[in-house]
Order: C-alpha cells, then structure tokens, then sequence
C-alpha cells in the first residue's frame, strides 16, 4: 500500500478513536454507559469522522492554515520550464 495512504488510514483512524473516546467521557459522566449506548457511540464517531473526511477533501483542505504550498485555486498564466538532462 502507498504510503500516503498508509499514513492517512492511520490518521483517520486517530481521529475515529478520539470521537469515541469523547463520546464515552460524555456517556460515562451522565451515567449512561451501557452496552447499547456504546455501540451506536461506535456508529455515530464513525459516521462523524466519515463526513469529516469527505467535507476535508471536497472544501476544507483549501482553508489549512498550516499548509505552506500555495493554493492555486484561480486560473493563472504562465510559462512552465524544466531542465530534462537525461542523457540518450
């Protein structure tokens, strides 16, 4: 497997993790930690991390702050030039 994609799956299953690991702090303070209960907070941390991720990468990748590569998200002009040196 590429390991970007390596990379991501873990990433995901991270935050997929922490939504749930939340969502029982929450259960377990209000007293309604039961077998029911932690099963669809399983359900529900998947399904929120799912729309996460596709609300990521349809719009909110173009708002990360802290990726430095410029965002070329307008139609731009230019002259592209490489130097090929592969020798024949």
């Amino acid at each position: 497997m590429n390991k970007q994609i390596e990379k991501y799956n873990k990433y995901s299953l991270y935050f997929v993790l922490g939504i749930y690991a939340l969502m029982l702090i929450i259960l377990f303070l209000l007293n309604s930690l039961t077998l029911s209960y932690i099963c669809q907070t399983l359900t529900l941390s998947v399904f929120i991390a799912t729309i996460f991720t596709v609300l990521y990468e349809r719009w909110l990748w173009k708002l990360n702050p802290l990726i430095k590569i410029p965002i070329l998200n307008k139609e731009y002009k230019g002259i592209i030039e490489y130097n090929n040196e592969i020798d024949e």
